[in-house]
């Protein structure tokens, strides 16, 4: 491994970053339910301005599904099949005691 001690200080401050933007998280998400739960549509302080809507869930058509009621083919599901782009996923998780 390059530079174990300076990656080994990246780990580090990265699960800090993510420990505080999840406080953070939590703490943005009980302020929008204080702000919900108020029951008013227009909230202002002396720089900021909130506005408190209702709006309706999404549809959502599981095409999957639909699809497979019509029992297409392995050739056809294939042929209009897209793959993404292939990306990095960097997790974080507290190391067990060693």
């Amino acid at each position: 491994m390059k530079n174990d001690i300076a990656l080994a200080a990246f780990v580090d401050r990265l699960a800090f970053v993510k420990a505080r933007i999840a406080d953070l998280k939590a703490e943005e998400e009980q302020l929008k339910q204080l702000l919900i739960d108020s029951g008013e549509q227009v909230i202002e302080s002396s720089s900021y301005r909130v506005a408190v809507s209702l709006l309706p869930g999404r549809v959502i058509t599981d095409w999957k599904t639909v699809a497979e009621k019509f029992s297409p083919s392995v050739q056809l599901v294939t042929a209009h099949t897209k793959h993404g782009d292939e990306f990095y996923s960097v997790r974080v998780s507290s190391r067990s005691a060693a």
